[in-house]
């Protein structure tokens, strides 16, 4: 009896998901916190990181400095990290004193019976359920397609090239790197494409075409896999970055923006964590790749109806309470 073919190490697993999970939800919280140069760059950046691969690194330089640079990325974010609380801090300071220069007009309100009227941020304590936010699920679908599509196709995708287009398996290697490699320019792209088009529904439709068009033609001309490694590590990367932008941009205010980054990244990595599993549990069954492969094209095609919805520009989260 065959056994399936292996799959290609092709992202984090196990623990380290997780962590970029809660890592995620963390950073798209501090750039809501401190939109210092615009949402989309940061996201874009944020993104980049996210998507670097060891792989890559092994295959251009060893897996010595793939095993020891994300180490050196770790001592540089702890250093600016010190710095930044350094400054934050100096500013609190400042604010306090303001605070309490103010605090003898506040008291002088409260003695004569004046309530203090509620400012933007009265509509964050009342909140509003993030669950039922039927924006929040059409983002968490769109989130969880991208992720499901990406983590599939690293998986399996060396595999395929393999069995279907007669690769060898460091020819195989060298493809996913690529996939890995330009998806970084995939991310890095995410603003220019909001700001040519102006809506992201477009861009994320386009996205969601070209997985389509991906998976597509891994099946049926593997001998394109150049081409196709170019444009699945574009999608790929414009995805995830078009995913934590809007993550970052339709909240209505911080509070519901933590709540909504949580909900969408918790329920759309469920959603992946299937992916690989039942393409690999299609092909022990059916030993081939096309049952697997019209799987991901369905998943691509909710990903363009999913688009539409999640990246609507009206702000999701609770209606804010009139200022009196």
């Amino acid at each position: 009896m065959t056994s399936a073919p292996r799959g290609a190490p092709g992202g984090p697993a196990g623990p380290e998901r997780l962590g970029l999970l809660v890592l995620a939800v963390i950073l798209v919280g501090l750039t809501l916190r401190s939109p210092i140069v615009g949402v989309p760059p940061v996201l874009g950046a944020i993104s980049a990181e996210l998507a670097f691969s060891p792989t890559t690194v092994a295959v251009l330089a060893g897996w010595r400095w793939a095993i020891s640079l994300p180490g050196l990325f770790v001592v540089l974010a702890l250093v600016v990290w010190v710095l930044r609380m350094r400054v934050a801090g100096v500013a609190g300071a400042r604010g306090m004193t303001a605070g309490w220069q103010a605090s003898g007009a506040s008291g002088a309100a409260g003695s004569s019976g004046a309530s203090p009227a509620p400012g933007p941020g009265a509509r964050a304590e009342a909140g509003g359920d993030v669950w039922r936010e039927s924006g929040a699920w059409w983002l968490a679908v769109f989130f969880g397609m991208q992720s499901l599509l990406f983590y599939t196709g690293a998986t399996w995708m060396p595999a395929q090239l393999v069995e279907s287009g007669g690769l060898s398996e460091a020819t195989a290697g060298t493809a996913l790197s690529i996939f890995h490699l330009i998806g970084i320019a995939g991310t890095l792209l995410v603003p220019s494409m909001l700001r040519i088009s102006g809506d992201a529904r477009i861009v994320g439709a386009g996205i969601g075409a070209g997985w389509f068009l991906f998976f597509a033609g891994l099946q049926t001309a593997p001998e394109l896999w150049p081409l196709l490694m170019a444009t699945g590590g574009l999608v790929q990367g414009a995805g995830i970055g078009l995913s934590l932008t809007l993550i970052a941009m339709r909240p209505v205010d911080l509070a519901f923006g933590r709540q909504l980054s949580g909900m969408v990244q918790g329920v759309g990595y469920a959603i992946a964590a299937t992916g690989p599993v039942m393409v690999g549990m299609i092909h022990e069954v059916t030993r081939s790749w096309w049952w697997g492969t019209g799987m991901l094209l369905l998943c691509s095609s909710v990903m363009v109806a999913a688009a539409w919805q999640a990246g609507r520009s009206s702000p999701l989260g609770p209606e804010p309470c009139p200022d009196v």
